[in-house]
């Protein structure tokens, strides 16, 4: 699960990430490779619940 300060901060940070070298010339396959399927929601939470999910989501 990843939080991001909106829509656009997102798209900027994968872009970002999955554009850089890194991705592009190491791990781009490898990983590809292992996803047997892959799912997405984005969904407008305020940050009192971000801050439950992520209490919930500590090890205890």
């Amino acid at each position: 699960m990843r939080t991001f300060p909106s829509v656009e901060a997102r798209q900027q940070t994968l872009d970002a990430f999955y554009d850089s070298e890194a991705w592009l010339t190491r791990h781009d396959a490898e990983v590809i490779a292992m996803i047997a399927s892959y799912s997405m929601a984005v969904l407008d939470a305020p940050p009192p619940l971000i801050d439950q999910l992520v209490a919930g989501l500590a090890p205890a």
